[in-house]
């Protein structure tokens, strides 16, 4: 039991200290309004919605921004 505990203690403590150190959200809501992205090189890539662009960019440390709405 102790040792099950303590498992379950360091896998917190690893997920808290990887998600402060990229502050990237790591939920995003479940509504489809899709966007489509650019990138500065000019590829294009649909999202699920703006949180889902957010997060993108944040843990691949890409630049998309919103081209359009819909899909691409």
């Amino acid at each position: 039991m102790k040792a099950t505990f303590t498992f379950f203690f360091c896998i917190f403590l690893v997920s808290t200290c990887v998600m402060a150190e990229t502050n990237c959200p790591a939920i995003c809501p479940l509504n489809y309004q899709p966007i489509c992205g650019i990138s500065p090189g000019g590829e294009t890539k649909t999202f699920a919605n703006q949180c889902d662009m957010d997060a993108t960019n944040c843990r691949e440390r890409s630049s998309f921004t919103m081209k359009s709405e819909g899909a691409c």
